[in-house]
């Protein structure tokens, strides 16, 4: 009211009353427990869902352009997530972690013809912590297995619907005190992706941090990283149109 100019009828809502209607549930606890003051274990546990009609328009998808616009679709989507951190200290200057979590995904939306997904992901991390002199050297390793499923769609069609890849990476980290006030750190990260192939690639990095005072740092560096593509980065084939087109 008063934002309609003069003349112009009034606009009707073509969509039903629960339109954009959602509803999710959320819960998570988290647990932090100290056995002695050198072992600590730290719990998560998450989970969500929601469901509900997403009113959203064509232009904003382009792969669905035979349907009129604006429309409304059905999505439901599942997140959960469980993590344990094991942490031990040796002494003041050395320290061992562990973590390891499970990751599930799921997402189904009737748009396109139908589209559904699901990936279920563990890892697991070790890192060692050791200051001797001048020297803070970090070093360690992961390990990450991932699930994936594709339910049927309509127009995006994927080469493979459901497979287990794997990630694997190790890496060395020094960072040196030269002095109160300077501070170079140095490092290298390999890491492999079986979803491309498993050739293990590097990314070195170099830092540099000066303290003029307490108040006042300057610092550069350099570092070279590589992108971790996904699945559907990787597996996925789009159809823009049938030639001849067939009604």
């Amino acid at each position: 009211p008063g934002g309609q100019p003069a003349g112009l009828p009034p606009v009707p809502n073509k969509f039903l009353a629960d339109t954009d209607n959602r509803v999710a549930e959320t819960g998570g606890v988290n647990m932090h427990v100290q056995f002695s003051d050198k072992f600590a274990s730290t719990s998560h546990l998450f989970f969500s869902h929601s469901i509900g009609d997403v009113y959203t328009s064509r232009l904003a998808n382009p792969y669905t352009q035979a349907l009129p616009a604006p429309y409304v679709y059905q999505e439901e989507g599942i997140d959960a997530i469980g993590s344990e951190r094991l942490d031990y200290k040796f002494s003041d200057k050395h320290n061992l972690f562990f973590h390891t979590y499970v990751k599930y995904n799921s997402l189904d939306r009737g748009i396109a013809g139908g589209t559904a997904g699901t990936s279920t992901s563990f890892d697991m991390e070790l890192q060692d912590n050791h200051k001797v002199g001048i020297n803070d050297f970090s070093f360690g390793g992961n390990w990450r297995a991932v699930k994936f499923g594709i339910g049927e769609m309509h127009d995006i069609l994927f080469a493979s619907t459901g497979e287990t890849r794997y990630l694997y990476a190790g890496f060395v980290q020094d960072k040196l005190s030269l002095g109160s006030r300077t501070e170079l750190t140095g490092g290298v990260k390999m890491e492999g992706w079986t979803l491309v192939d498993k050739k293990m690639r590097p990314s070195p990095s170099v830092r540099f941090a000066y303290k003029f005072s307490k108040d006042a740092t300057i610092w550069s560096a350099y570092s070279h990283s590589i992108t971790i593509p996904g699945f559907i980065q990787t597996r996925m084939e789009y159809r823009l149109s049938e030639i001849p087109y067939i009604t």
